[in-house]
């Protein structure tokens, strides 16, 4: 029951992202000092299909709060 929830979660979030880079992201410009956008890092991460989608998350949260470059929309 747990996997099958982190998995839900892990599908859920992923889509959120991909919705982000779709219409939001275009209309941020480009000031991340990563080489990868934390959006694609975020991505990356998903895909590894870890058993703990909540360490996925705590490594994307920690990705984002490290950019120096964050712009409210």
């Amino acid at each position: 029951m747990v996997r099958r929830s982190n998995s839900l979660l892990n599908r859920l979030v992923y889509r959120l992202i991909k919705l982000y880079q779709k219409f939001i992201s275009k209309h941020t410009g480009r000031d991340c000092i990563y080489p990868t956008s934390c959006s694609n890092y975020a991505l990356k991460v998903l895909n590894k299909r870890s058993a703990n989608i909540f360490k996925d998350l705590y490594l994307i949260r920690t990705r984002i709060k490290g950019c120096k470059v964050i712009h409210i929309i």
